[in-house]
């Protein structure tokens, strides 16, 4: 079930109207159906989800993980869902993944090198003009585990998710990042390992060849 599949699911599960909901969201059902459904959300459209329905499960929301709904959270939030709002929405969410850097000492730099991802992208995302892709925002929560992601895109609830706190140090630390860099290694020499298996088959079919020609 992809982000926007299980946005339809709590739509149909709570019978919310789903034309009001779009335009509350500033979307279109177009956006939800065919292959767009397959499409990821930027974070300001997830901070719009939210805001709609206050009780959905954000970790559920974006990973499929977890309770669908927050039964801790019934409170309604009200925004004006202007062009401002949904421009200053985006602007809040980086300057949130930002102050989480600046926490742990860390950069963009640092963690496109760590987790093998686009610099410049990764840059423009939290530093420039870019909108916020899901996959970022994925990318922040697993590299600070302890960080609370309903506080990360809507600034609402505790900065430090007391129910995934992990105790022990962001994935930045060298400690965890030779885990991560090692995994990456044993993965390339696997791949290794089948381009040359598959590298080895291709000769033989051609010498298999070659010896079918020449009878």
């Amino acid at each position: 079930m992809t982000i926007k599949e299980r946005v339809m699911y709590v739509l149909e599960y709570k019978g919310i109207a789903k034309e009001n909901f779009f335009t509350e969201i500033g979307m279109t059902s177009a956006n939800f159906r065919g292959s767009a459904k397959h499409t990821p959300l930027n974070s300001t459209a997830i901070a719009n989800i939210f805001t709609a329905i206050p009780d959905i499960n954000l970790t559920w929301l974006i990973t499929g993980k977890g309770e669908m709904l927050d039964n801790g959270s019934s409170k309604k939030i009200e925004y004006n869902f202007t062009k401002e709002h949904i421009e200053q929405s985006g602007t809040l969410v980086k300057q949130r993944i930002k102050q989480v850097l600046s926490a742990f000492d860390s950069n963009p730099t640092q963690l496109s090198k760590l987790f093998g991802v686009n610099q410049k992208t990764l840059n423009n995302q939290i530093n420039g003009d870019v909108m916020l892709s899901i996959n970022t925002i994925l990318l922040i929560k697993t590299a600070f585990p302890d960080i609370g992601l309903t506080w990360l895109i809507t600034g609402e609830g505790e900065e430090i998710d007391k129910y995934a706190q992990t105790n022990h140090a962001p994935i930045t630390d060298n400690k965890f990042a030779m885990e991560l860099i090692e995994k990456k290694d044993v993965k390339i020499k696997s791949l290794e390992r089948k381009i040359w298996e598959q590298e080895k088959k291709i000769e033989e079919l051609k010498h298999h060849l070659n010896n079918l020609s020449s009878i």
